[in-house]
């Protein structure tokens, strides 16, 4: 039976050429997911949009431990959003707060700043869990890293490990460099992961068994590691994260085989010792992504194979996330699962132009979807999108209107503003780096003060190897507003009189209690496309993308 596979395999590559990727299924994706909220949205049958918008605000606005504001360029949240979205909500901020703050360097206030880029006014929900559950309404639209199906609820943004869009510019330059001189001829031909696998043993089997699933995918890849050590190289990075369940039988529908029973006896023995970085993953051929340890969901680990020159093996699962609707099987990567990953090595091994076909296909996934401008565009369009279906910019871009707005009783009822604790996402970006866990802070009054980000400072040469996102070039931190909506309101009455002065009074920065300075009292200069070179409007140099990944394709042979 593997024979025809590698014929089908090798008819299917001589026959297809590579073809730039349709982007269309990711907005079609787009659309149905904002359209699954039309029945309850009563912005678009509302013949008063304007009203029907502040209306639907009050009720928007504003759930602690989700809502994201960005206001004039500006990232507002609670404070408990910090608190409640833990590690995945933090990435989110940093994502977000680099995208609107430029380069500074290490001598300049960080609150002296120059716009990176502009995005749309808009409020949102977000949800960091990796299946899309646990919106605060199914009927009110919520921003989800991933769903476990397509059919749940959600507007899909991108995973926050991708993390600092400046650090992952840089990062897939990087891992373009490293991979470009790795011949594919002389890669190891096994299909490689590195991971952990994690047990439910403590729950019932009611209870365990809906998350088992991609815990099994991973232990099954294991066992094909004994079975077929040829085809097959999956591990766990180190003993004490290979912990299977122990009873194979716990799950009717997830039996195990002799070999997964000799990985639960003896996690050592596939397990390496030590972590792979990512950008030796490139010296294998084949490199398999497998679904997450929790609820079976979306793995970060896809995030960097795009990039490396070697063909992507997705495993069968039906998680999704905001760029798969573009991927195409045969095209940008294969499916496999326990049945037959060891064939598809092995028709694969056999067909060479197959494989340069797939290769290419990924390359152009990590350059036209999962590059750093790429997904910046594709978050700002659905900003753009929300704003207009719920007619967010009736309220929140007319500042005269905002003022009113949250100066209505039933508005400040609504808001619950004497229970809010806002706070103000910052960042400022330097040539060095340091810890990511030294890179956020919650430094309270003395935020603006650079000083207090201590290091360890590193210089790019002088970093550890260690995984993506381990370190970064970018500071954040949580500036306080003080207590409930009072910031929000004196800068829209700010920017309210400004217009009536005459001014353009189009947005540019919190001002009075939120201005660059701390508290001048004075209109806002807006930022001048290309006033300095140096502080580009855009951080991200197409250029280097496109020369990183040409390199690239000229050892794609």
């Amino acid at each position: 039976m593997r024979a025809p596979l590698a014929v089908a395999l090798l008819l299917v590559a001589r026959a297809r050429p590579a073809a730039a990727l349709d982007k269309t299924p990711i907005f079609d994706e787009l659309n149905a997911s904002f359209a699954y909220y039309d029945p309850t949205n009563p912005v678009l049958a509302s013949a008063d949009r304007a009203a029907a918008a502040r209306s639907w605000l009050r009720g928007y606005l504003w759930n602690r431990s989700n809502t994201v504001l960005i206001l004039d360029n500006r990232v507002i949240v609670d404070g408990e959003f910090l608190r409640s979205t833990g590690d995945k909500g933090r990435r989110h901020l940093r994502f977000l707060s680099t995208l609107v703050y430029s380069s500074l360097g290490a001598s300049r206030k960080a609150t002296r700043r120059r716009v990176a880029r502009r995005l749309p006014n808009a409020v949102y929900h977000f949800n960091q869990l990796s299946t899309g559950e646990g919106c605060p309404d199914d009927r009110e639209p919520c921003l989800v890293i991933a769903k476990d199906r397509r059919s749940r609820p959600g507007v899909l943004v991108p995973n926050p490990y991708f993390g600092d869009m400046r650090d992952w510019h840089d990062f897939q330059s990087k891992l373009r460099k490293v991979g470009a001189p790795r011949k594919f001829v002389m890669r190891e031909r096994q299909a490689f992961w590195r991971g952990a696998i994690m047990n439910y043993d403590s729950e019932s089997p009611a209870d365990a068994c809906p998350k088992e699933s991609g815990n099994y995918a991973r232990l099954q890849a294991l066992a094909l590691t004994l079975a077929h050590p040829e085809a097959v190289n999956a591990r766990c990075v180190f003993a004490e994260a290979c912990r299977p369940r122990k009873n194979g039988s716990k799950c009717g529908s997830m039996p195990y085989d002799m070999y997964a029973d000799k990985v639960v006896r003896d996690p050592v023995a596939l397990s390496t010792g030590e972590f792979v970085y990512e950008p030796d993953y490139s010296r294998h051929k084949y490199v398999l992504n497998l679904p997450g340890s929790t609820f079976g969901g979306y793995s970060r680990n896809l995030n960097h194979l795009w990039a490396i020159g070697s063909v992507v093996m997705q495993w069968r699962n039906e998680a999704i996330e905001w760029y798969y609707p573009a991927l195409e099987e045969g095209q940008t990567h294969v499916t496999v699962d326990a049945s037959n990953l060891v064939e598809h090595v092995e028709a694969l091994e056999a067909a060479p132009a197959k494989s340069f076909a797939l290769r290419q296909g990924a390359s152009e996934v990590g350059k036209e979807l999962v590059c750093a401008q790429c997904i910046t565009d594709y978050f700002t369009k659905v900003l753009g999108a929300l704003r207009e279906r719920w007619a967010m910019h009736e309220v929140l871009d007319d500042p005269c209107v905002l003022r009113n707005f949250l100066r209505e009783p039933e508005t400040q009822e609504a808001l619950n503003c004497s229970q809010l604790n806002l706070v103000e996402i910052v960042s400022r970006y330097d040539d060095k780096l340091q810890s990511r866990s030294h890179s956020w802070h919650h430094s309270g009054a003395n935020w603006q003060h650079p000083n207090l980000h201590r290091g360890p400072w590193l210089h790019p040469e002088d970093i550890p190897a260690k995984p993506y996102g381990a370190y970064t070039h970018s500071l954040v931190d949580a500036r306080p507003l003080g207590p409930g909506c009072a910031a929000i309101a004196r800068h829209a009455n700010h920017m309210c009189v400004s217009r009536g002065a005459g001014e353009a009074g189009a947005p540019g920065g919190l001002a009075a209690v939120l201005s660059d300075d701390g508290g001048a009292d004075e209109a806002p200069k807006r930022h001048r496309p290309g006033a300095n070179a140096k502080h580009a409007v855009h951080p991200f140099d197409a250029a280097d993308v496109d020369d990183a990944a040409a390199q690239t394709d000229e050892h794609l042979n």
